[in-house]
């Protein structure tokens, strides 16, 4: 088993890379919805989304809006 989570870079069956975030068990939690023709784009997309990761706020769109009444 894994210590931590891992991004993992892959080539689909189009040849395009891809990526997948892996759990600590090995198990995909998450991947990346474009392919790229290069490695490179790939490799940029995980280290954006590790840096934007680390300063976003989450957003629960399932709690109600509540309204200040006038």
């Amino acid at each position: 088993m894994a210590k931590s989570t891992k991004f993992e870079i892959y080539k689909d069956k189009k040849g395009h890379f891809r990526w997948k975030l892996l759990s600590r068990n090995g198990e995909s939690v998450a991947e990346g919805g474009e392919g790229y023709s290069e490695k490179r784009g790939a490799m940029t997309a995980v280290k954006k989304l590790k840096e934007w990761a680390s300063t976003t706020d989450i957003m629960d769109t399932t709690m109600p809006v509540v309204t200040k009444k006038k």
